[in-house]
C-alpha cells in the first residue's frame, strides 16, 4: 500500500510540474496577445489584420526540409533559427494596417521575441542598422527601405514610415524619427488603457492563415483619399459600412482550403437578398454533354428579385454583354422573371486551343463548347424566348445557338451535338459535382484542364498543371474556396513553394551565367562558402 501511494504522490507531482510548465507558457503567449491587443486599441481605424505562427508555416513549406535548393536553404536557415535571431517562431505573428497619416495606410508587424540581445546582434550585424534608445526600449530606421523597427524585452514592432508628402519632399529623417518615438510611446502606454476586444479575440482562432476585415475602420481610412473621386467612396460605403470578413487559409496535404464568414453592410445584404438560400436542383446536372466538364457555375435567384435588382442597377444600359444581347432582342426583365425560376446551371464543356489560319506568329485561338439549363416558369412564355435567342446568337453573331425543352428545363447550347444529345435521351450525368453545386445559391468548379487551356503562356500553363480543381461556394453568410492539388500526399503549401523555386531556378539559370558555372563546377553538397558568396552577389546583380 505505502509502495502504491509514494507512487501516485510521484505521478501527482510530475502532472502538477508538467501543468505549471504549460500553464507558464500559455501566460506568456497570452501576454504578448494581450499586448498586441492593447497597441491595436490605440490606433487609428485598424481596419485590416493578418495572423500566423512562422513554425508553422516553416514546416508545412517544407523550408528546412528539402523544399528549397541547398544554397537557398543554406542562407534561409539562418534567418529561421530561433538561437541567431532571437525571435520566437512557436509564437504567433500578428500583422496590422491602420489609418496612416496623409492619404496611405500604417502598416505594422508584431513578432514576439526569445531573446532580445540576440535580436539587437542581428539587427546590427546582419542589417548594420544605427540602433537607438529611448526609455529603455531600441529601435533602428532604414530610410531607404521605408521601415522602421521598435522592439523591447519582449515584442518587436515592424512598422513602415509613413508616407506623406513632407516627408518625400524631406531628406532630414525627422519623421522616421518621430515615426519611431510614436511606437515606442505606444509600448509604454501598454497596461495603461483597455484591449482591443474584438481583436483580442481573433488571436485566439485556429488556422495557418487568418484574416479579418473591419469595414467600418476600412473606410474611414478610405474616405481620407484626396486622389480617389467621390463616386468611388461612396460605392465603398456601400459595401464597408456595416460590414466585417473573417476568413481563414489552410494548407492540407493535397488541398488549399479557404474559409470566409461575412456579416454583410444593409446595401450588400439587399443586393444578396436575390439570391435564395439553397443551390440549384440534382436533376439539372444529368443535361451534360460529358461526365467531366471543364467548368460549371451554378446561380439560384429569385428571379422577380433579380427583375428588381435589374431597375436599380438601370438594365437598359446595363454593360454586361449577355444582358445587353438579351435587352437587343426584345427580352426584357420581366420576360426573365415570367419564364425562369432563377435555378441556372452554366456549363463549359470543353476548351481546345485552335491554330489561327493564315496566322504569322502562331497564335492559337480558344474553342469552347459551352451549354446552360434554365428551370422554366412557363413554358409558353420559354418558347417565346427561345425563338428570340435563337434568331441570332446569345453571345457572338458568328455562332449558331441551339435549344430544347425537356420536362421543365430549357437548354441552351452552342453544340448542335449536344442537343441531340440530351433529345435522344443519351445526355450524360455530371452527378460528381452534385456537392459543389447543389448546396449553396452560387457553386463553382474549374479543373485544370481549363486552368492549363485558357491561357497562350507555356510558363503559367506548367504552373497551374499542380492544380487537380477549383471549387467556390458562396451563400449569404459564408463563403469557401477550395483548390485540389494533383499532389495529394504533400503539403499543398510546400508543393507552391517547390514550383516557384524551380521556375525561379530557371529563369536565373537561363538569364545569370555566374550562378551556372558553379553549379557546373561543385556539387552541392560540397559547395564551398565563397561559392555561396558568390551566388548571392550574382543574384544581387
Amino acid at each position: 500500500m505505502f509502495r502504491s501511494k509514494n507512487k501516485w504522490s510521484k505521478l501527482g507531482v510530475v502532472i502538477f510540474l508538467v501543468g505549471s510548465v504549460f500553464f507558464v507558457s500559455c501566460k506568456k503567449e497570452l501576454a504578448h496577445k494581450d499586448k498586441v491587443a492593447a497597441i491595436i486599441g490605440k490606433l487609428e481605424s485598424p481596419f485590416l489584420m493578418g495572423t500566423f505562427v512562422p513554425e508553422n508555416i516553416i514546416e508545412k513549406a517544407g523550408l528546412e526540409d528539402g523544399a528549397l535548393p541547398f544554397v537557398q536553404q543554406t542562407i534561409a536557415s539562418f534567418f529561421m533559427q530561433e538561437e541567431k535571431t532571437g525571435i520566437n517562431n512557436k509564437a504567433q505573428v500578428q500583422l496590422v494596417i491602420a489609418k496612416g497619416e496623409g492619404s496611405f495606410p500604417q502598416a505594422y508587424a508584431f513578432v514576439a521575441l526569445k531573446n532580445a540581445a540576440k535580436f539587437k546582434k542581428l539587427v546590427e550585424t546582419e542589417l548594420s542598422a544605427e540602433v537607438q534608445e529611448k526609455d529603455g526600449v531600441f529601435y533602428f530606421r532604414k530610410e531607404a527601405d521605408n521601415y522602421l523597427v521598435v522592439w523591447d524585452a519582449q515584442m518587436a514592432i515592424i512598422s513602415n514610415i509613413p508616407i506623406t508628402l513632407d516627408n518625400i519632399l524631406s531628406s532630414s529623417g525627422i519623421s522616421s524619427k518621430k515615426a519611431a518615438i510614436k511606437i515606442v510611446g505606444l509600448m509604454g502606454e501598454v497596461g495603461k488603457g483597455d484591449i482591443e476586444p474584438n481583436y483580442r479575440a481573433f488571436m485566439d482562432k485556429p488556422g495557418d492563415v487568418r484574416m479579418y476585415l473591419h469595414g467600418q475602420n476600412a473606410y474611414d481610412m478610405v474616405k481620407e483619399i484626396r486622389f480617389f473621386p467621390i463616386k468611388y467612396k461612396k460605392q465603398m460605403a456601400l459595401f464597408l459600412l456595416g460590414s466585417t470578413f473573417e476568413t481563414v487559409l489552410n494548407f492540407e496535404n493535397g488541398r488549399i482550403q479557404l474559409e470566409n464568414d461575412h456579416l454583410l453592410s444593409d446595401s450588400l445584404t439587399a443586393y444578396m437578398e436575390m439570391f435564395k438560400e439553397e443551390g440549384i436542383d440534382p436533376e439539372m446536372l444529368t443535361f451534360g454533354y460529358s461526365a467531366n466538364p471543364a467548368m460549371a457555375l451554378a446561380l439560384n435567384m429569385d428571379s422577380d428579385k433579380f427583375a428588381k435588382m435589374m431597375d436599380i442597377t438601370q438594365w437598359e444600359s446595363y454593360s454586361h454583354e449577355v444582358a445587353k444581347s438579351l435587352n437587343d432582342k426584345g427580352i426584357s426583365k420581366e420576360d426573365i422573371a415570367a419564364f425562369s425560376t432563377g435555378k441556372t446551371l452554366f456549363i463549359l464543356d470543353e476548351v481546345e486551343k485552335v491554330k489561327q489560319e493564315d496566322n504569322i506568329n502562331d497564335l492559337q485561338d480558344l474553342n469552347a463548347r459551352y451549354g446552360m439549363v434554365v428551370e422554366i416558369k412557363d413554358t409558353v412564355v420559354a418558347r417565346l424566348v427561345m425563338q428570340k435567342v435563337l434568331t441570332d446568337s446569345l453571345l457572338s453573331s458568328r455562332e449558331e445557338m441551339f435549344a430544347t425543352i425537356q420536362n421543365k428545363y430549357l437548354i441552351l447550347s452552342n453544340s448542335r451535338a449536344w442537343i441531340e444529345k440530351i433529345e435522344a435521351n443519351n445526355a450524360v450525368s455530371i452527378a460528381a459535382l452534385k456537392t459543389q453545386l447543389t448546396i449553396n445559391p452560387i457553386g463553382f468548379y474549374m479543373n485544370n484542364n481549363l486552368l492549363g487551356d485558357m491561357s497562350t503562356d507555356e510558363d503559367f500553363n506548367k504552373t497551374v498543371k499542380v492544380v487537380q480543381d477549383v471549387v467556390f461556394e458562396f451563400n449569404k453568410s459564408k463563403s469557401s474556396l477550395s483548390i485540389k492539388m494533383k499532389d495529394a500526399d504533400k503539403n499543398s503549401l510546400r508543393v507552391i513553394v517547390e514550383k516557384l523555386i524551380e521556375e525561379m531556378m530557371l529563369t536565373e539559370l537561363n538569364s545569370n551565367s555566374d550562378i551556372q558555372t558553379i553549379i557546373e563546377q561543385e556539387m552541392l553538397e560540397d559547395i564551398s562558402e565563397e561559392a555561396i558568396e558568390t551566388v548571392i552577389n550574382a543574384l544581387l546583380k
